[in-house]
Formats: structure tokens, sequence, C-alpha cells
């Protein structure tokens, strides 16, 4: 005679107990909470992206205006580019600047706004040169 024991049970129940699921949540809390720390990063890496974008472009409008004024300026409104502070705040993740220019160099800078990085920033210079203050570097 064939017998229709299914597992440890003695009834021909089908389904699952108390204990497989338990387990079963505990391995997907375990994996999710392995894979938050590293979307995050990768989130960062995507927002400093950004700014080293945004940057290049301040550095290549910049060097635009030097050819034509022989110097640098702090002036966005100046540069042939759109001023990338003019996006709404809930769409930005940096706030740019140009805190010094003159007639042999300048430096921009891209503040982080929000998040875990807030304060840290990266700066470009007129070679091209992108550094950080922060712990998270590109």
């Amino acid at each position: 005679m064939i017998s229709n024991n299914h597992g440890f049970r003695g009834d021909n129940s089908f389904g699952f107990t108390l204990i497989e699921l338990l387990i079963t949540v505990l391995i997907v809390a375990i994996l999710v909470a392995l894979s938050i720390p590293i979307f995050t990063k990768n989130m960062e890496k995507v927002k400093a992206g950004e700014a080293a974008n945004n940057l290049n472009l301040t550095r290549m409008a910049e060097k635009d205006y030097f050819l034509d004024n022989n110097t640098y300026t702090t002036d966005f409104s100046l540069l042939n580019m759109d001023n990338p502070n003019d996006l709404s705040s809930a769409n930005r993740y940096f706030d740019y600047t140009i805190p010094t220019a003159d007639a042999t160099t300048f430096t921009a800078r891209a503040t982080r706004n929000n998040g875990p990085y807030t304060g840290d920033y990266y700066t470009i210079d007129q070679t091209g040169a992108i550094t950080s203050n922060g712990n998270f570097q590109l």
C-alpha cells in the first residue's frame, strides 16, 4: 500500500508549518538587511556622478569665459551654461558654487545638501582635477 505521508507530519495535510514560514521570513529579512547598504552606496555613486558631470560642465564654461575675458569668474550667470542650482530643491542633491576665481585659477564646488553625506563636497579646478573632502570618493 502507498502512503501519502509527507515529511514528518503524520496526517495527510498540505501546507507549511509555522516554523518553516518563520525560517523563510528570517532568511528574506537577512538578505534585505545585507542589500540595503550596497543599494545606498550605489545610489550615492550615481549622485556623485551627477556632481562630477556638473562640475565638468562648469569647468568647460569657465574655460570658454577665460578665452573671451582672460580671467575666470565666480558668477554662474556670466557663464554660457544653465545654472545647476536652478533645479527645484526637491530634485537637487548638491549646491554648486564657485568660491574662488582670478586671472589664472578657479575652483568650483558641489556640496552635498542632504542624505548621509550632507556637508561633504567635491571640487574641480582649471586642470580638471576633482577632489573630495568627505568619506565618499569618486
